[in-house]
């Protein structure tokens, strides 16, 4: 199921009770099976994120040790974007796993923008909602997180157990078929040839030919203006 996101405008008369601060913070009203489920879900990420980790040295065929120099300082965004980058370079040594695993890592992120990120920088926030009938004013608690791009606003997330349970559920499949890929991905480099090894270094790869300028007293006349531009450049070439 897709991470459900609700975004509440200026317009719907609800602002956040920064004007009452009492002597301690106020403490949301989170039951034990909802704190459960967002417990569930940080060790499920936890568990994921070790996995993201292994995959360095499996991926990049170095020691584990060495491996920790390149994933100890980055974030979960920097690593799925190498590992991706790695493994649609190695296309020609996994096949048709090269696609799968990167469909994995695209969940992954995915769930790291909408829900991991929830909820290690999401907060519970007190609202004073405006009413028209008595009571006029009354509390409100939502679980979310603060926005401000092109306009300010503020996103909001469901904050039931079942759903939070659902999306550790999920994580926990994910990290399975990861290993799983991973599994298959270290069969696959154990022992590459040297024609796979020189299909990888030269797919992708492109340089261009840049078009001989012409000289000036060759040039043909055009639209006003065009005097003096630069030549396009060259379409690339695949290198073999």
């Amino acid at each position: 199921a897709p991470i459900r996101r609700f975004v509440s405008p200026r317009s719907d008369k609800r602002f956040m009770m920064y004007s009452r601060l009492s002597s301690e913070p106020d403490q949301p009203p989170v039951s034990k099976a909802l704190a459960e489920a967002l417990g569930r879900f940080i060790v499920e990420w936890s568990v994921l994120e070790h996995e993201l980790d292994l995959a360095h040295s499996i991926v990049f065929r170095i020691n584990g040790s060495l491996a920790h120099c390149l994933f100890a300082g980055a974030g979960t965004k920097h690593k799925i974007n190498s590992l991706s980058s790695a493994i649609s370079l190695l296309e020609p040594s996994l096949g048709a796993l090269s696609e799968r695993t990167c469909s994995i890592l695209d969940q992954v992120s995915s769930y790291s923008d909408q829900a991991r990120n929830t909820i290690a920088h999401g907060q519970f926030a007190a609202w004073e909602v405006d009413r028209r009938r008595p009571p006029y004013f009354a509390i409100a608690w939502d679980f979310g997180r603060n926005v401000a791009r092109r306009t300010p606003s503020w996103v909001r997330y469901p904050k039931t157990a079942s759903y939070w349970k659902s999306k550790a559920a999920r994580i926990n499949t994910l990290t399975k078929r990861l290993r799983k890929a991973l599994i298959q991905i270290d069969k696959k480099l154990s022992q590459p040839s040297d024609a796979e090894h020189r299909r990888v270094l030269g797919i992708k790869w492109r340089h261009f030919q840049p078009t001989p300028a012409r000289s000036r007293k060759n040039q043909p006349q055009g639209k006003a203006g065009s005097q003096g531009r630069r030549p396009k450049r060259g379409k690339p070439v695949q290198i073999h």
